[in-house]
């Protein structure tokens, strides 16, 4: 996952994959390597044909996915994902994101996973495979010591992504 960070926000958000000049981007991997872009094509508004094809092979889109987003005293932390992807695994897999490294007071929601044992303990996705009865996802906020005790808002987006046969309390 490619990260880049957002002046106007103070914080990260997805790049989509797009790098761009003058920019700050952050990239987690999970070893000591060298990371190596390789640009992929782009496309104008209007393609057709092959370059639609082509367009659908590089999109990175899950089976079904929720915004989870907090929001306290004028701070928000928006991408953070829960859901599932037929490319997953019930654990970690390249479908779990960690958690960008925090630059100055920021508020945080993240998924704790300890029990995968991989060097980031904090994932803004957990993508699942399979759908158990009752699957939960667990998640935390961390608050910057600035942030007013008090209010604090979570927000579920994408709720209607989820098929009619599953209930989401």
């Amino acid at each position: 996952k490619l990260w880049k960070w957002d002046t106007s926000l103070e914080d990260y958000v997805d790049a989509g994959g797009l790098l761009e000049p003058w920019q700050g981007y952050w990239v987690q991997t999970d070893t000591q390597k060298t990371v190596t872009f390789i640009p992929l094509p782009e496309f104008d508004e209007d393609t057709s044909g092959s370059a639609k094809m082509l367009a659908a092979r590089y999109s990175d889109k899950l089976e079904w996915s929720i915004q989870v987003t907090v929001s306290a005293d004028g701070r928000t932390d928006r991408e953070n994902y829960l859901g599932f992807d037929p490319k997953a695994h019930d654990g970690y897999d390249r479908t779990d994101y960690g958690e960008p490294p925090h630059i100055g007071e920021r508020l945080s929601l993240y998924f704790p996973h300890k029990e995968w044992e991989r060097p980031t303990v904090r994932y803004t996705t957990d993508m699942r495979k399979t759908f158990n009865y009752a699957s939960e996802w667990k998640f935390a906020v961390s608050r910057p010591a600035g942030v007013k005790d008090g209010k604090m808002q979570v927000v579920l987006n994408g709720i209607s992504h989820v098929p009619d046969k599953y209930y989401i309390y």
